[in-house]
């Protein structure tokens, strides 16, 4: 399987590997990634062809398609170096998926990939202008929610991009040390690093740890709708026992308190 029979020899061709690993490999992944998967190795097997030798497969092919791809030859659309890239890092991850990968025979489907180490496309470096004060106001004061206007902030005080600031962790941040740990799987350059992180930066998550995310659960189950609802609609709802939600969210503030005592007093006074 995953082999072409021509002439008394076993040559891969690129459709014939390209279904094997859509077959074996691509049903692994989501949905969104299963459909990338199958566009790309179309794509490729219109420039390049599916009878062409996987071994064979060199610099002018790989040319070929970058060329092909960002005119819009096969998809009618002109597209940057970026999207051409994702499709040859998928190229590439199917050829080295095949140096591992059995042919039924008791060899791999490839001994190398032919285009290991070729460059990816690169978009030029763009001069795009820097974050005006009144742009920054303007945008904090519209902001959508409070993560946008967190990761404003977060950018301006930390020097850092939004990729790797959507993905930081609390155990990223040592309050501490006061500092924040930047991850190498999120880094462009792919480098783990510590930097100190600013005051500003600081009161803003700290203010977000003691809200959080937690918060809206517990204002939820004090809802006076929620509880009086039975106690297995409210288990089966928020994914906790009963008894947990009693003891743990329902504490009694003094606002709490003053709240019933005035709620009292005015169903006693419409009598």
């Amino acid at each position: 399987a995953g082999t072409l029979e021509s002439e008394g020899t076993h040559e891969l061709t690129l459709g014939k590997l390209f279904e094997q690993y859509l077959g074996e490999v691509t049903p692994q992944k989501s949905a969104a990634v299963q459909k990338f998967d199958q566009a790309a190795a179309e794509r490729i097997k219109k420039s390049l062809g599916s009878g062409r030798e996987v071994s064979k497969l060199s610099r002018r092919e790989w040319d070929q398609f970058i060329r092909e791809r960002q005119s819009g030859r096969y998809t009618g659309r002109r597209v940057g170096p970026r999207t051409v890239a994702r499709d040859l890092k998928f190229l590439l991850a199917v050829l080295n998926w095949a140096t591992v990968s059995g042919d039924g025979r008791g060899d791999f489907l490839l001994d190398r990939n032919p285009l290991r180490g070729l460059p990816l496309p690169k978009e030029k470096s763009p001069r795009r202008p820097a974050m005006t004060v009144e742009l920054r106001e303007g945008l904090m004061k519209h902001s959508p929610n409070w993560q946008f206007e967190l990761a404003l902030l977060l950018e301006r005080e930390t020097r850092r991009r939004n990729a790797s600031i959507r993905r930081l962790r609390w155990s990223d941040i040592d309050f501490e040390r006061e500092t924040a740990r930047w991850r190498a799987e999120f880094d462009k350059a792919g480098r783990e690093s510590v930097t100190p992180l600013t005051n500003e930066a600081l009161t803003a998550l700290k203010k977000l740890r003691r809200v959080g995310f937690h918060s809206e659960k517990r204002a939820g189950v004090r809802d006076p709708r929620f509880r009086a609802l039975p106690p297995a609609i409210q288990e089966a709802w928020a994914g906790t026992s009963y008894q947990v939600l009693k003891d743990v969210y329902d504490d009694v503030t003094a606002e709490d308190i003053r709240e019933a005592i005035q709620q009292q007093e005015r169903a006693l006074g419409s009598r």
